[in-house]
């Protein structure tokens, strides 16, 4: 920390993720033997607070080798090694605090190289808020991702995904729950790939939905 308020913080991390069932299930005939991805990722955060906010700004970026893709031309999962995959981007968060439960949480990132054709677009938000009055606590949720194009060739459209919650306390062990999901119905669609045709297809990743729950605490 370089003071009360602002503080520093820089992380480097080495890892290797193996490849999944899916993933070895599906994989190219001709490379059977899929390696572990190795991956390289340094962030850097700095942050400011005080008693009524907090302001933090991330820088990372991300090497990849050996990354595990599906090749439509192998028609199945390989180590991309021709070129190791890179990713630089950011995010930058502020979370206003008006009480002790009620607040209000931005989030914009975005990536400066294309990851587009990886399946991710390039830059996305949300706006996330809190409220409590009596015994009921609230909760409503807007998330926002780019359009981009799978493999530079499928289109993704935009999106916006608004959810909802409601709390009630019945008494101090006892509270009923009810959240509403994707209310614009118009969540990101995900990218699968359709192995008779030998082509990438989408599908809705959520539909609208809504949920009641009864917790019980003690």
């Amino acid at each position: 920390a370089l003071n009360e308020n602002y503080s520093l913080k820089l992380f480097l991390t080495n890892t290797f993720t193996p490849p999944s069932m899916f993933e070895i299930d599906f994989a190219s005939k001709q490379k059977k033997d899929l390696k572990n991805e190795n991956k390289n990722i340094a962030t850097f955060e700095i942050e400011y607070e005080d008693e009524i906010q907090n302001l933090s700004l991330f820088l990372n970026y991300l090497e990849i080798k050996d990354m595990i893709v599906f090749d439509s031309n192998e028609i199945g999962y390989i180590n991309y090694n021709e070129k190791d995959f890179n990713a630089t981007g950011f995010s930058l968060n502020y979370e206003r605090y008006f009480n002790k439960f009620n607040k209000i949480h931005f989030n914009y990132y975005g990536y400066i190289n294309s990851i587009e054709k990886y399946g991710s677009p390039k830059m996305g938000g949300s706006i996330k808020a809190y409220q409590k009055f009596g015994d009921f606590n609230f909760y409503e949720e807007l998330i926002y991702k780019q359009k981009y194009k799978y493999n530079d060739k499928l289109k993704i459209d935009n999106s916006f995904n608004l959810s909802f919650g409601l709390a009630y306390n019945l008494d101090k062990n006892l509270q009923i729950d009810f959240k509403a999901n994707n209310l614009l119905d118009d969540d990101m669609d995900v990218v699968f790939v359709d192995y008779a045709n030998n082509s990438f297809k989408t599908m809705s990743n959520s539909n609208r939905s809504y949920t009641a729950s009864l917790k019980w605490v003690f």
